[in-house]
């Protein structure tokens, strides 16, 4: 089978099979959806790295729930280093978002030496099911893409090999790319260690480079070319957020009337703002009597 030109961009995802390895890929590059987060967050190109990671990561476990229509993953770390708090969502049709407790955070060192260890909170989606599935497992102080590594083989029993390539220049975010390699069940040993001699030689940035290659090639065992691969799906990332009136006024009849009055009377109307989208939802003091009555109603 040869491939055709995919002739993607910046910001787009590819997943596929590679049928004589027995793998299942994802290859994505992040980098202008990351920028937009920076810009809106004003954030430091150290965090802006780390939401995009995390929001790379939502997508990439997003993805493995192959018999959904649409999945919807997301991360919440809570971590030991200056980045302090993350979460980040994303479906496997390439709708991301982010934000970060500290985002003008900046510290010496690695990229993961900001987030060091903690902890982090998987909510999964299962919109065919009308239900979500949580976790809370210990992140070490390693990688982001170590943890979501180890994480996926104890969660799903699936071998998978996870990596992101997040480059910083004086510009700020260059390169903010990875891939997931996943076992599909007739995978053997052999097929591993030719995959891991591929991964092994090349950086997310080349593999993706690979992919958008128009010179052909080939695919043989221990030399993969993504030429013979089947391409399954492929989208550009997009920013997206869920908020409205209507989800803010139940969060905040879930403060309940006392703050809410007290809140009323120090600011005179109540303003709040989306941490995703930065937008704002002011109530007037007509709104929050009515919001009250309800809260009344519901308790009487």
């Amino acid at each position: 089978m040869v491939m055709r030109p995919l002739r993607l961009q910046n910001n787009f995802f590819a997943a596929g099979v590679l049928p004589e390895l027995n793998f299942r890929f994802v290859l994505a590059d992040i980098g202008t959806t990351a920028r937009e987060a920076e810009k809106l967050h004003q954030a430091s190109p150290q965090m802006t790295a780390l939401m995009g990671e995390v929001m790379l990561g939502c997508f990439f476990l997003s993805t493995a729930a192959v018999k959904q229509s649409r999945s919807t993953i997301s991360l919440h770390l809570e971590c030991e280093g200056p980045a302090g708090r993350i979460i980040g969502f994303a479906s496997n049709d390439g709708d991301v978002r982010s934000h970060t407790s500290n985002p003008d955070a900046s510290w010496d060192g690695s990229l993961h030496s900001g987030k060091k260890g903690g902890i982090m909170r998987i909510h999964r989606w299962k919109e065919n099911e009308g239900r979500v599935y949580s976790s809370t497992v210990e992140m070490r102080d390693v990688a982001l893409d170590r943890n979501l590594e180890e994480y996926m083989g104890k969660s799903d029993q699936v071998q998978s090999f996870i990596k992101f390539q997040s480059e910083l220049d004086s510009s700020g975010v260059n390169h903010l790319c990875g891939y997931m390699f996943q076992a599909l069940p007739e995978a053997d040993a052999d097929d591993t260690d030719a995959l891991l001699d591929l991964l092994n030689a090349r950086r997310p940035a080349q593999l993706l480079e690979d992919l958008n290659d128009q010179s052909g090639g080939s695919m043989r065992r221990g030399g993969l070319f993504f030429s013979s691969a089947r391409i399954l799906s492929t989208g550009h990332f997009f920013a997206s957020c869920t908020c409205n009136k209507e989800k803010v006024e139940g969060m905040l009849v879930t403060m309940g009337s006392d703050s809410l009055k007290d809140l009323l009377q120090q600011e005179g109307r109540i303003e709040v703002k989306c941490e995703f989208c930065k937008k704002k939802y002011l109530f007037s003091p007509t709104e929050i009597d009515r919001l009250l009555n309800g809260i009344s109603g519901q308790s009487a």
